[in-house]
């Protein structure tokens, strides 16, 4: 199969690989082609094309049946009964959602989606008989793609065939609160939702947007992060982000003497009724972890609440007067966006350092 686009960082690699002592296990270009392929064989039949129709803007359909627009992403099934995995960008609105599979058009329904936070929708091919199977891939949230690692992304660049693209994860990044994949991949129109592959040919991640500045940096959900977005879509048809009560700030403190201060999250606020009073979490507590999570930047809180399933039981560590303590408590439903306060309650918020004195972690 023909390979649609290689990075100019992969061919560097492939050189320098070249030109190093050669072993039997030692990276080679036909080694390299060899997997690339391996893996688009195994997987390229389970990826769709998602076209969805919409209505023209400002109109309806009951008024004009004509006045409908079409949108067209990718996708790829993650359950032989027909489930799909695909952007919330390439269905939301839409009137109508088909899948084309193999020469094949199928018409699916929207289960869930989230345009908030994870821009990813479930589908679900309609009208078949229950005997009917598809090529599905499997996701397991353990699969974890280090900087360097080789991804492979498989979608439909506008109306041609399905293709891969090959890049490189660069790093994490948080942004409006979701953990995302950066990777040093192109994109085209055509393959919003298309799956991140690993090497071993394992789901590491969806697409979930390319940068507007750089042509060749492209971020992706993470398959863990997929799972737990999936897992609400499917179960209540939206996303359910879960809430401790707690409203927190980026601060600095000391933990020795005369050694610069480390970043810390500490409580500005437990808000009212909510479990962390319940549970006896208190203002100038220091949050050290969640779910034995480290949380020393906002970030750090941003990512594990992210994980944090509404009914499901949190686990926080905090630091006061130097005595560690562990609270435990269920996640609640995040509050309307009307009702938070008005203190630093968004994770992602740039900090506010303020110096702390005195302040240490005790030795663990």
């Amino acid at each position: 199969m023909l390979l649609r686009s290689i990075t100019k960082a992969a061919f560097t690699l492939l050189m320098l690989s070249a030109l190093a002592p050669v072993r039997a296990q030692d990276l080679s270009v036909a080694t390299f082609e060899r997997a690339v392929v391996a893996v688009c064989n195994r997987s390229i039949a389970s990826v769709v094309r998602v076209k969805a129709i919409l209505p023209e803007e400002g109109g309806g359909v009951e008024a004009d049946p004509r006045a409908l627009r079409l949108r067209a992403g990718s996708g790829f099934f993650v359950d032989p009964k027909g489930e799909i995995l695909t952007a919330a960008s390439v269905v939301s609105g839409a009137h109508k959602i088909f899948i084309e599979w193999q020469n094949q058009r199928f018409e699916a329904k929207l289960v869930g989606i989230d345009r908030e936070r994870s821009n990813l929708a479930l589908l679900q091919v309609t009208g078949l008989p229950p005997q009917v199977h598809f090529p599905a891939l499997p996701l397991d949230e353990k699969v974890s793609t280090d900087p360097g690692s080789l991804v492979i992304m498989l979608g439909f660049p506008g109306d041609l065939p399905a293709s891969p693209s090959v890049g490189f994860v660069g790093s994490m990044a948080m942004y409006r609160n979701t953990p995302l994949m950066m990777t040093r991949v192109n994109t085209n129109p055509g393959e919003s939702g298309a799956p991140f592959l690993n090497a071993r040919g394992q789901v590491a991640g969806v697409l979930f947007g390319a940068s507007s500045q750089l042509s060749s940096m492209a971020f992706a959900l993470p398959t863990r992060a997929a799972l737990r977005v999936a897992a609400d879509l499917r179960q209540f048809g939206e996303p359910r982000y879960g809430s401790l009560g707690l409203n927190v700030r980026q601060v600095q403190v000391l933990t020795a003497t005369n050694a610069p201060p480390q970043p810390a999250i500490r409580i500005e606020q437990v808000l009212p009724d909510t479990v962390s009073e319940q549970a006896g979490a208190r203002p100038g507590d220091l949050l050290l972890s969640i779910n034995q999570k480290p949380t020393r930047l906002l970030t750090d809180v941003a990512e594990a609440m992210f994980y944090l399933r509404v009914g499901e039981q949190a686990q926080i560590q905090i630091l006061r007067s130097n005595q560690l303590a562990q609270i435990v408590m269920t996640v609640m439903p995040r509050p309307a966006p009307a009702a938070a306060s008005t203190t630093q309650t968004d994770p992602s918020a740039p900090p506010a350092p303020v110096l702390v004195v005195p302040a240490s972690f005790p030795n663990r």
